[in-house]
Order: C-alpha cells, then structure tokens, then sequence
C-alpha cells in the first residue's frame, strides 16, 4: 500500500490541499496534546478542515486546523515509517507565509 501511496506523490514534493479524511482527524486526535503544549493552550475540540502531504522519511503531513476557539492553526505532523507520530511545528500565522517556511522544517 505505501508503494502505490509513493507512486503517486513525488518524494519531497507537497501534495495539493485535500479535504480532511477520518484517518487525518484520527492523526490530530492522537497528538493534541502535542500541539497544546507547542501552542501552550488547552482546546476542547480540533477539527481537521484539511491537508497537504509530503514524503520523506515516512510523511509529513500539514493539517489546517479549527480549534474550539475559532482560531485556525496550521499543524505539521510527522508519520514516521514506524507509524509514530510526532508534531514538528504549530503556527497560527498567514497560511501562505506560513507554508513556505514550514515546508522548510528538516526531519
């Protein structure tokens, strides 16, 4: 399955956005904690609105992100080859101005 995942997405180039699935909301789910104490704030509720991938050593996925608050956050979430996942940045700024300098971020 991660074969035909890798076949249609270019190593290390990002994906268009996508509508959010179940399987990204069970992602965010899973590392709200993470992206609390980044943000240092506590959320009731984070709705995955939708998502961007990129491959590299797993998938770094960047999840636009509605918090109980309103507030729209951008969360960078890596899915390592192991499954693990693990919150590489949270930012709240300009989504444009945003994604350029997150899609920086090196593993």
């Amino acid at each position: 399955r991660i074969y035909s995942l890798l076949k249609m997405q270019k190593t290390g180039g990002i994906t268009s956005e996508k509508q959010s699935t179940d399987k990204v909301q069970e992602m965010l789910d899973a590392v709200k904690n993470q992206v609390e104490t980044k943000m240092n704030a506590t959320y009731s509720s984070l709705r995955a609105l939708s998502y961007k991938s990129q491959v590299v050593s797993g998938f770094k996925y960047f999840v636009k992100v509605e918090t109980d608050t309103n507030q729209i956050l951008t969360v960078v979430i890596l899915k390592s080859p192991q499954q693990e996942l693990r919150v590489l940045a949270v930012s709240d700024k300009d989504e444009e101005e945003e994604e350029e300098q997150l899609s920086l971020i090196h593993i």
